[in-house]
């Protein structure tokens, strides 16, 4: 079995990428007809991004973002 701190660092690397997961999914959701975008659904992409941004330095190095066309914190760019 893996030690602890590779286990740790796994789920972290693994609740980050859910989390832009999710966020990218919000960015899709949130928009609106003529350019305008879902306030509820901005403040949790947001939220989202943030709690990513949180655990971006608990991430092991090396780990490649999601390839998904968009920045590092899940919007397009």
């Amino acid at each position: 079995m893996d030690d602890l701190s590779t286990v740790r660092a796994q789920e972290y690397e693994e609740t980050f990428n859910e989390l832009l997961q999710a966020a990218r999914r919000l960015d899709r959701l949130r928009r609106l007809s003529g350019g305008a975008v879902d306030a509820h659904g901005t403040a949790a992409m947001h939220a989202l991004e943030f709690a990513a941004a949180i655990l971006w330095p608990v991430v092991p190095p090396g780990t490649p973002l999601p390839d998904s066309g968009t920045t590092r914190h899940g919007r397009s760019s």
